[in-house]
């Protein structure tokens, strides 16, 4: 018989080193986040620059990523010009601090491909340009 978690459920404990993974994995777990992160990492970039980075991102779902990127403080909006024509998003300082994160994960990303001797779906570019 396995431990009880606080459910009462053999076998369904929990550990609170887990909690602190599922909050940056609620972060950067949406469809195109990490290629968001990613773009933005040397520059801010222009919605329409950031489309083209992200090719097979939709313009509705790039725009509601972008927005819960910035609800978690992650990039910033900024409106130039006199009527906000041009807008830039870039990464906040505390968006920067995810660049080491998601490149540990490049990283064991490469090493799984390899290990697994999955190949790429043929969709999939390379995200490091």
């Amino acid at each position: 018989m396995g431990s009880q978690g606080p459910s009462g459920r053999a076998g369904l404990t929990h550990s609170c080193d887990y909690y602190p993974i599922s909050a940056t994995i609620s972060v950067i777990g949406g469809k195109w986040k990490t290629e968001i992160i990613h773009a933005l990492k040397a520059d801010g970039l222009r919605f329409g620059m950031l489309l083209r980075r992200i090719p097979r991102a939709s313009r509705k779902v790039l725009t509601q990523q972008l927005r819960e990127l910035q609800a978690q403080k992650v990039v910033s909006r900024i409106a130039m010009g006199k009527r906000s024509e041009r807008v830039e998003y870039s990464l906040t300082r505390y968006g920067r601090s995810l660049i080491p994160v998601l490149d540990v994960m490049a990283e064991w990303g490469k090493i799984h491909l390899q290990m697994s001797e999955v190949e790429p779906e043929p969709d999939m570019e390379c995200a490091s340009r």
